[in-house]
């Protein structure tokens, strides 16, 4: 375990919905094909969410970079090994390889440099042990995730959510809505369990699937939230191309647990990212497309159970107080 809790708190203002493709802070989806890669793929797409998050700080290479942005899976995931949990095709964690990456990287790497296309003889270098060395210039070595120490150790990742009994409640949606709302990508685990109906997903309407008991075998990002055909959902991205769902990305329930989405959710703070707020710009919100989520207008909400935690405190307290003076009348 190498993880702080959330450093950002939940805010009470939100936006009613937000899909960061719209705000241009989140990169295309594309497909990992026959290699149980899509930890690296989730990984580097928070990354890449922390580039275009922190834009304004970025120098003229990496500004340059944003509009196009592709980083490379197969440098992430070649030179993670042991202590990342993370096994190139025989799958991975993102969120332990999330401290692996700022412990033992210098940088992200564009995937210009190392494609995803040679994914045989990545595989083949992995297993030797070849390590990738970074192709951009030293000047342009980038890590887009501010560090905090957990112990003696350095690590982005921040828990919201890790508990394989029970599914998270109002209190971690309205943290997760509260990451979302400000830009920032969400690490996420599902069960994928082997069914036409997930793999001919069209993204016009929401999916869902139950959660038997928990397992994880495949990790995703979640990229927004808000309606889809008048039901509440999440936004997922996944690592499937964008031939399928929507663009590569689908909608399930809120509250529902869908493919047991809602036990596990991690978060880094893009190194850009020094206002507690909503982000200013959240995008085009009209959604004339089939695949979009329901329109909205940029409206803003009260976030429901942004300070369930303080209330928690406040009658933690009162019952403390309370309990007090029962047992000082019960002694006099």
């Amino acid at each position: 375990r190498c993880w702080t809790s959330p450093q950002l708190k939940p805010l009470q203002l939100i936006y009613k919905s937000v899909d960061l493709r719209e705000a241009n802070l989140i990169t295309l989806s594309y497909n990992q094909g026959a290699c149980g890669s899509c930890w690296a793929f989730a990984l580097a797409g928070l990354l890449e969410n922390a580039i275009l998050r922190s834009k304004n700080v970025l120098n003229a290479f990496w500004q340059n970079q944003t509009d196009n942005l592709n980083l490379s899976v197969t440098f992430l995931a070649v030179n993670m090994h042991n202590g990342s949990f993370s096994y190139f095709c025989d799958g991975g964690e993102s969120f332990y390889s999330l401290p692996y990456f700022v412990q033992h990287f210098q940088t992200v790497e564009l995937n210009s440099n190392y494609d995803y296309s040679q994914l045989q003889k990545a595989r083949e270098d992995f297993d030797n042990y070849v390590k990738y060395e970074p192709i951009i210039n030293t000047e342009d070595y980038l890590q887009p995730l501010k560090v905090f120490k957990y112990k003696n150790h350095a690590t982005p990742a921040q828990k919201i959510y890790l508990n394989h009994d029970k599914p998270w409640a109002t209190k971690e949606t309205a943290l997760i809505k509260s990451y979302l709302s400000r830009g920032i990508a969400i690490i996420a685990g599902m069960l994928f369990l082997e069914n036409q109906e997930f793999k001919n997903y069209l993204g016009t309407a929401p999916i869902h699937q139950n959660c038997p008991k928990y397992w994880s075998n495949h990790q995703v990002l979640i990229t927004g939230y808000g309606f889809k055909n008048n039901t509440e959902v999440w936004v997922l991205k996944n690592s499937w191309g964008r031939d399928w769902g929507s663009d590569g990305f689908f909608y399930v329930p809120i509250g529902k647990n869908s493919f047991c989405i809602e036990h596990e959710a991690f978060a880094a703070t893009p190194i850009g990212y020094d206002e507690d707020e909503m982000m200013k710009d959240v995008g085009n919100q009209a959604r004339t497309g089939e695949k979009m989520l329901d329109p909205d207008w940029n409206v803003i909400i009260v976030n429901e159970g942004w300070d369930t935690e303080r209330k928690m405190q406040i009658l933690i307290i009162c019952l403390g107080v309370v309990g007090g003076l029962i047992v000082a009348g019960g002694a006099g």
